[in-house]
């Protein structure tokens, strides 16, 4: 027995000295031991927890700029690790460029967001929780993008949606209404992640029994020749559900709530998690679940797979842009945002995976700007909502952007780094990286729209798509920067100066969304090449000023430069002198009375789901009545028999 428990405690430590599993192991075990520490000393609990997060950036650090890509020789082939620790499990961790990409991203903005939160939740009557739950979700996340096989992808997948829960919902301890509201909030995200859950269990589940393996490897040699068309077309449909629950998309968007009607949402939580959710973690993951399954859904057998990617992507891009342009709570303008961006990486992915099964020269244009921008977006949006933080901490928790204005001069680093991560979220070009990484997106849908290609028309639903939502960006972007910054100060407005803590994170990732911009396209230039050298590898990664000798791509250019600085200026002249209503304008036409009122209450979405739950709620009520005691068996009966309809749909 003790040389079992001596060999099992050596193959453990075996494993921590291994970096692809030291990645995750640390924040997550740190989870652990932070919430011991924290029973003997709050302060040194919350430098460990932030210490486990940065040792797992290093550690992505060391497997992105490490890694020997260039072994690699077929199909997605990426360094495998299986391990089996005598007889307990027997799984894998893949390290490829796009899992350690993803990992860094996740693991480097977790650190400088916990980081942050030293002095944003300093005076938290919960931290220990706090922190457990920040490392554990980091955790969850590096997992989740370095899964080898299907088993370790959804648990991955499983820690992000509880730990969201329990994050967004962390001032449930307060007293009510907040307290209350955040419950409920918490409760939501959890449902809502819950149905796309549900979805890839389906989709996993199937692969699993049609190929009798978990590998991720050998299903995505395996995938197109060994499922039939009509269950390949299930499982793209049913993992694109699982990435449209994780990054809220349409009709999922919901994530987001009616401000009048129900104002419950992930918003509820301390803007540190709002950060963590929508640039490290978590709405990420739907994009890295397309990204991942990027080389495993046949051309022809899974075109509703294309569509569908392509209408979604383009309907959430611009609902999401015109909610974040009427909105007037600081956190909601963000989040909308965010939505809307995730949006464009899908729009990235559907042109890219079309192009990818057409055999074309473009054929992974979609595919290395979608991950462009997911880094660009990551580090902006990051910036953007720590420096939220920062004010709302400053202002005393006012979140609401007409109740601001005039803070230029009193907090004049978060006045540059917001007007940094505005730039770059605009699309402004030459300087910030969302500029290049946008038009990298934009320029891949034109070039599929113009090849003449079969489905070459929901390239140019994508790329309209993306033009219409560049000037709405422009102008919300703008809009809240102008309202928080310029204009007059309120007179009651106290304001209480952020510490240099919270300064230097904002101020180095201002620092890294510029120098991103530039080097951006130097470092990703050949990364992705070994997971796709049975292609021709067309790299759309190129500095703005390249683009001059290529006509398709200078027209883009053009009209994307044009089109944000119409955005600025229509901003500019409404916004620039402080929080001018435009109300009065917007109630002599009708039209645009609705849909103000329709944008601001996120097209009622939420509204309608609740309707529905309600009746659900109400039905059910009347068919309990049915029955005698307290078990509804005819709620039971009705779950079954659709249970048994959906078991028979998948199998026959």
């Amino acid at each position: 027995m003790a040389s079992w428990h001596i060999n099992t405690l050596q193959s453990v430590f075996l494993l921590f000295l291994q970096p692809w599993f030291s990645i995750f192991a640390i924040p997550i075990l740190g989870a652990v031991i932070s919430a011991i520490i924290g029973k003997f000393s709050t302060e040194i609990s919350n430098y460990f927890s932030v210490a486990t997060i940065g040792i797992s950036a290093l550690l992505a650090s060391y497997l992105v700029f490490a890694g020997n890509w260039e072994e690699q020789v077929i199909l997605l082939n990426p360094t495998v690790f299986n391990y089996n620790i005598h007889g307990f499990f027997n799984n894998s961790i893949m390290v490829d460029p796009l899992g350690a990409f993803v990992a860094l991203i996740a693991a480097g903005l977790g650190f400088l967001i916990a980081l942050f939160s030293l002095e944003y939740m300093k005076d938290d009557d919960a931290q220990g929780r706090y922190y457990f739950f920040l490392q554990l979700f980091v955790g969850g996340m590096v997992l989740f993008v370095l899964a080898g096989d299907l088993v370790i992808l959804f648990f991955g997948w499983k820690i992000m949606g509880v730990c969201s829960y329990f994050l967004i919902a962390h001032w449930f301890h307060k007293p009510d209404p907040q307290g209350t509201l955040c419950a409920k909030s918490g409760i939501k995200a959890f449902l809502m992640t819950f149905v796309g859950d549900i979805a890839l269990l389906i989709a996993l589940g199937i692969l699993w029994l049609e190929l009798n393996t978990i590998n991720i490897k050998i299903i995505t040699v395996e995938f197109a020749t060994n499922v039939s068309p009509d269950l390949q077309t299930l499982v793209a449909l049913f993992i694109l559900l699982g990435a449209i629950s994780k990054s809220a998309q349409f009709p999922l968007i919901t994530w987001l709530s009616s401000p009048r009607r129900i104002n419950i949402d992930a918003m509820q939580g301390p803007t540190t998690v709002s950060a963590l959710i929508h640039a490290a973690t978590m709405v990420k993951a739907g994009v890295y679940l397309l990204s991942r399954f990027y080389n495993v859904f046949g051309p022809t057998e899974v075109e509703p797979f294309f569509i569908t990617i392509a209408f979604i992507a383009a309907i959430t891009a611009i609902i999401s842009a015109a909610s974040a342009l009427v909105s007037i709570d600081i956190k909601r303008v963000l989040a909308y945002s965010t939505v809307s961006q995730i949006a464009y990486m899908f729009m990235g992915l559907a042109v890219g995976y079309l192009a990818y099964y057409e055999n074309q020269a473009i054929s992974i244009e979609g595919f290395m700007a979608t991950q462009f921008h997911l880094l660009s977006h990551g580090l902006f949006k990051a910036l953007l909502f720590l420096s939220a933080g920062a004010i709302i901490h400053s202002l005393h928790d006012e979140r609401n952007i007409k109740h601001m204005g005039g803070l230029k001069n009193d907090l004049p680093v978060l006045h540059w780094s917001t007007l940094i991560g505005v730039c770059a979220l605009a699309g402004v070009p030459f300087l910030f990286n969302g500029g290049y990484s946008k038009e990298a997106i934009l320029g891949s849908a034109i070039n599929y729209a113009s090849s003449g290609a079969r489905l070459a028309s929901l390239g140019w639903i994508v790329y309209g798509a993306g033009i219409i939502t560049a000037p709405l960006t422009a102008i919300y972007a703008f809009r809240f920067f102008f309202l928080i910054f310029y204009g007059e100060k309120p007179e009651k407005l106290k304001i209480y100066k952020p510490g240099a803590i919270m300064r230097g994170v904002t101020s180095s990732l201002a620092i890294l969304v510029i120098a991103t911009g530039f080097l951006g396209p130097i470092l990703l230039n050949n990364y992705f090449e070994p997971m796709f050298e049975h292609v021709a590898y067309h790299n759309p990664l190129r500095y703005i000023p390249d683009l001059v000798h290529q006509p398709m791509a200078f027209f883009n250019m053009i009209l994307a430069i044009s089109l944000v600085a119409v955005g600025f200026t229509i901003s500019y002249l409404i916004y620039y002198k402080g929080p001018r209503t435009i109300m009065p304008t917007v109630r002599k036409y009708w039209v645009l009375s609705a849909f103000y009122n329709i944008a601001e209450e996120g097209f009622y979405l939420d509204v309608l789901y609740n309707e529905l739950l309600d009746l659900f709620m109400r039905v059910t009520w009347k068919l309990r009545k049915l029955q005698s005691g307290d078990l509804n068996y005819n709620t039971v009966g009705i779950v079954v028999v659709l249970l048994a309809i959906l078991i028979a749909f998948i199998l026959f």
